[in-house]
């Protein structure tokens, strides 16, 4: 079989934000994690909303914010320690 365009997979724009915010508020407050999430500055809100509920990869969000992958990586590791810490505590 062969594969013309219309078989091509879509583009990543349109599987990236494919989730609804309505749904990721949902599944936050459902898991009990906004709570947590709201005590975490902004910037590390918007790089654990992106990563983990919107879809990007580490790579695509250092390219789209114009930051390195390496200081992506390590906002992102301080973001999740913080997380597991807060947790630790409820």
């Amino acid at each position: 079989k062969s594969f013309g365009k219309k078989n091509k997979t879509q583009s990543i724009d349109n599987s990236v934000h494919a989730v609804s915010s309505h749904s990721e508020e949902m599944f936050v407050d459902h898991i009990g994690l906004e709570k947590v999430l709201k005590q975490l500055d902004e910037n590390q809100i918007l790089l654990i909303q992106k990563v983990y509920f919107e879809g990007y990869t580490q790579a695509e969000l250092a390219e789209e914010m114009e930051i390195p992958l390496g200081t992506i990586k390590t906002r992102i590791r301080k973001a999740i320690k913080v997380l597991r810490e807060k947790l630790a505590e409820s």
